[in-house]
């Protein structure tokens, strides 16, 4: 386990949670083996590099749903952009984020557009699996009104439910108004 040393001679576990629980549940059989176990003492005093470790650290030692890798994704992004702006770091942040996570920077880039513009109700339907990547993108290209619409036409069936929705039945529903010029992706 990663931990810090905290005031008062206690010891915060930054990684390492669950592996510290099972060596509490074998603490329990014998708990001379187990009084006390090796660690890794992080120096680090900064809370920013401090969360930056704790993700970067579940996102390669534990399976993520959609839903956690999109939400790390977003919180990395938040993070590593605060220590670039205070320590000048070099670099795209998109590209840290991809690294540090093992994925593509155009996966970071999708979710970025994705927080940026897709509305609550669709970006739900993304995350809970029942909207595709491609589907969700195309989605929030839409203006709000449109998504709102979007909404609409699924709740009342006038359209594919969220799981069968490609990102070609939504063009063809809105093709109107991305012909007319009237609606400009963002």
């Amino acid at each position: 386990p990663l931990v810090r040393f905290m005031p008062g001679g206690m010891y915060r576990i930054i990684s390492g949670h669950r592996r510290v629980k099972a060596l509490r549940l074998l603490a329990k059989q014998d708990k001379e083996q187990w009084k006390t176990i090796p660690v890794i003492l992080d120096s680090d005093k900064d809370e920013t590099s401090i969360a930056i470790k704790l993700i970067s650290a579940n996102a390669v030692n534990r399976h993520m749903t959609r839903r956690e890798q999109f939400l790390q994704a977003i919180k990395l992004y938040e993070l590593l952009t605060e220590q670039k702006e205070k320590e000048n770091l070099p670099g795209r942040v998109r590209d840290m984020v991809a690294k540090k996570l093992n994925i593509s920077s155009g996966s970071v880039g999708a979710f970025l557009q994705l927080a940026n513009n897709l509305n609550g109700i669709l970006l739900d339907y993304y995350l809970n699996g029942s909207m595709s990547k491609s589907a969700a993108i195309e989605a929030s290209k839409l203006p709000d009104e449109e998504q709102d619409a979007l909404i609409e036409a699924i709740e009342y069936g006038d359209i594919e439910p969220p799981q069968l929705l490609s990102a070609d039945i939504i063009r063809a529903h809105f093709a109107k108004y991305f012909e007319a010029g009237e609606s400009e992706p963002k």
